[in-house]
């Protein structure tokens, strides 16, 4: 089994990878600092840029996202006014109350009771519009007037509809901006990254191999090995040997979280190197730390957490 470097291969892990180094470059002595000074200075700079880059793309698709949903809303209302409407006027015309040619007002076949597309949004306005302006022109030529819906009723599901949809898309515009933000900050996270692996890395290249990874990992450096190795995970009440289940587990180097199932069971798959940090937690139990260290040649581990109560 072989051991090698892994520099980061999405936005998250370089956050991950940059927030690590800048927090141990906060906390160690200066002794200790393993990077150069020109490369301190990067790195709080593209922390800085990262962080501002992250916390507005949030913001941005958090209003993305109300938007989206307010669209959905006015958007089904309105496809619903508009079916409505036609079907209505379609009784109309079956009861004598409307002329069939009545239905050219709105664009509709005047031999025919089927509804329009509404699939798209492009439809919905289509149609919207067709409405309001037909059934006015058709009052306009001495047409009764049409009720439940009306088609001022219609207007204003459509005016609702029209408002949120462009309020969406200037939303997902403001949302896109910002994450080309972040992507033309890539290229320089990932240089500022890869000098603060290489120059941490040569500042314990005497130390034997498994110490001095455990001296870069603070640093954000991230090691995997060439095998995938298996963690059976078991976590059990320490008073009653009873499982414990939705307990959740937080995997520190591979950045996930896991719940136990009934049997207080789950299983972690990992490329990770040297060691596997758990977190684990549950209501009612003291917080568990355990760290798995991984033997050379030994690809599945089966480890039991005996969670205290409180």
């Amino acid at each position: 089994m072989s051991t090698t470097r892994r520099l980061p291969r999405t936005d998250e892990e370089r956050t991950i990878a940059i927030n690590k180094a800048k927090n141990e470059l906060a906390i160690v002595l200066p002794a200790e600092i393993t990077i150069t000074p020109s490369t301190k200075v990067r790195l709080l700079s593209i922390f800085t840029d990262w962080k501002d880059a992250n916390d507005d793309i949030q913001l941005s698709e958090a209003a993305k996202t109300n938007a989206t949903i307010l669209v959905e809303t006015t958007r089904n209302n309105c496809s619903m006014f508009i079916r409505h409407f036609i079907m209505v006027f379609n009784f109309g015309v079956e009861r004598g109350v409307y002329p069939a040619g009545d239905r050219n007002f709105y664009y509709l076949d005047a031999g025919s009771d089927a509804l329009p597309a509404l699939g798209t949004e492009e439809e919905i306005i289509l149609w919207g519009n067709r409405i309001v302006d037909g059934d006015a022109a058709r009052v306009t030529a001495g047409g009764a007037a049409m009720s439940n819906p009306t088609a001022a009723e219609v207007s204003t599901v459509l005016t609702a509809f029209t408002s949120a949809n462009n309020d969406q898309n200037v939303k997902t515009a403001a949302w896109k901006a910002d994450v080309l933000v972040r992507t033309n900050l890539r290229p320089e996270a990932d240089k500022v990254i890869l000098k603060v692996w290489d120059e941490t890395e040569t500042f314990y290249n005497e130390l034997p191999a498994p110490t001095k990874r455990d001296k870069c990992r603070p640093w954000g450096v991230v090691y995997e090995n060439s095998e995938t190795i298996t963690i059976n995970l078991e976590i059990i009440n320490n008073v009653t040997n009873a499982p414990i289940d939705e307990a959740s587990t937080f995997f520190e180097e591979g950045n996930t979280t896991l719940l136990s199932n009934a049997a207080g069971v789950t299983q972690i798959k990992t490329s990770v190197a040297d060691l596997a940090t758990l977190k684990t937690s549950k209501t009612g139990y003291t917080d568990d730390t355990t760290v798995v260290t991984f033997v050379p040649g030994q690809i599945v581990y089966a480890v039991t957490i005996r969670m205290i109560p409180v």
